[in-house]
């Protein structure tokens, strides 16, 4: 029986991308979070350069590299965008679908248990 390929996941938001200049929309002084608003800035993200690089070095040396994040799947269009901008390599992308509003640990959890576990 051959050993389990080693695998690299990642989260995105606050991870790969940098999300500092959105979170207003989330913490502000109205104590509402626009989330859609949140959402709609992430083709603005600065890039987490020193981790993408090492992402891309693994994956270079054979490692499959996941991206599991919380992040709907309303904005995969600009997500994927972004990722091709800043060269991300990756071999899976998984996102929350768009109707989901469970917690992120929830759908996270279920893909590494279903597809990873």
């Amino acid at each position: 029986m051959s050993e389990p390929q080693e695998i690299v996941i990642t989260g995105l938001d606050g991870v790969l991308a940098l999300v500092e200049h959105r979170l207003h929309h989330l913490y502000n002084d109205e104590g509402v979070k626009h989330w859609d608003r949140f959402l709609a800035a992430c083709a603005e993200d600065m890039p987490n350069l020193p981790l993408i690089e090492r992402l891309n070095q693994a994956r270079q040396g054979g490692h499959p590299i996941v991206i599991l994040t919380g992040r709907s799947a309303a904005v995969k269009a600009q997500t994927e965008a972004w990722l091709h901008r800043w060269q991300i390599g990756y071999d899976a992308l998984w996102m929350r679908p768009a109707d989901n509003r469970k917690p992120a640990v929830q759908f996270k959890t279920a893909v590494i248990e279903q597809h990873y576990g």
